[in-house]
């Protein structure tokens, strides 16, 4: 469940989306889904605050209905009229206004956003299908998944998965619902699981996007394809984020030669990416 405003739900679609402007300041977004008849007590008080970013209050709150009497809300928060005036009043001045190189490297960062969703993965690859249940387990659970019968023989394996052999070397091989009999009890809720049709599971992940403003000399793919930590991405417990696209774009009228590069980044399994493959 997830709570916005007064009214809290089940939660079917999220978006956060991060912003920064020289001029404007930073600024958040949030939408969610939420049923219509509870879209107005869902909204939290235009000029409140939101724990996700510090500095903004809520200045736009939109609500759209949609299909299936669900509506969708648009949360737009932004920096304070006050803020906006005090910056006004400094720029206009005339005093000192510090390094020029801290400001530019301020403004680096001018997007962010974060976007879920989940995925298909095979069921006996889920959590429950690895604890407690034996490499040769696992092999007659994925035979019954690929429709091998009961009564069908199959080679019967050691606890590794390696196959048992006779006193002449060659396999031994016993009906499949015999071979099943020492499931543990991880196995035997996965085993009812696939006699009942369920061959995957829904495992959430999330795509993290950033873009910056840089230099030609910072012009690399320096990063793409290891594990990273990109500043602001949010990262559950026992997991990390892993650099899988980097772009950039100029355009021919830049005086200053600057590059907008665009980083994007993928959210793993529990269990984190696997620092032999990836580094990091």
């Amino acid at each position: 469940m997830q709570s916005y405003g007064n009214i809290s739900k089940v939660e079917t679609e999220r978006e956060l989306v991060f912003n920064y402007d020289s001029k404007t300041g930073n600024s958040v977004t949030i939408t969610y889904e939420v049923p219509e008849d509870k879209a107005i007590a869902s909204l939290p008080g235009l000029g409140s605050r939101t724990s996700l970013m510090p500095g903004v209050i809520l200045k736009k709150a939109t609500v759209k209905p949609g299909e299936g009497g669900i509506a969708s809300v648009r949360l737009e928060y932004g920096k304070p009229e006050e803020a906006e005036e005090e910056e006004e009043e400094e720029e206009s001045g005339g005093g000192d206004s510090g390094d020029d190189n801290d400001d530019e490297n301020e403004a680096d960062i001018i997007e962010q956003s974060l976007e879920g969703a989940v995925n298909d993965e095979p069921l006996l690859s889920h959590p429950k299908a690895q604890n407690g249940i034996t490499d040769a387990h696992r092999e007659y659970l994925k035979a019954v998944q690929d429709g091998v019968r009961m009564w069908e023989l199959v080679t019967e394996l050691n606890e590794d998965g390696s196959p048992k052999l006779d006193k002449d070397k060659q396999p031994i091989m016993r009906p499949l619902k015999k071979l099943l009999k020492g499931l543990s009890g991880n196995g035997q809720a996965v085993l009812k699981m696939i006699r009942n049709g369920i061959h995957s599971y829904r495992n959430p992940g999330a795509t993290y996007r950033e873009v910056r403003i840089v230099s030609s000399s910072q012009v690399n793919l320096n990063g793409l394809g290891a594990i990273a930590s990109p500043s602001g991405a949010p990262t559950p417990k026992d997991r990390n984020w892993l650099m899988v696209g980097k772009s950039f774009s100029r355009s021919s009228g830049d005086k200053k030669r600057k590059w907008r590069v665009e980083t994007i980044y993928e959210l793993s399994a529990p269990g984190g990416w696997n620092k032999q493959l990836y580094g990091g």
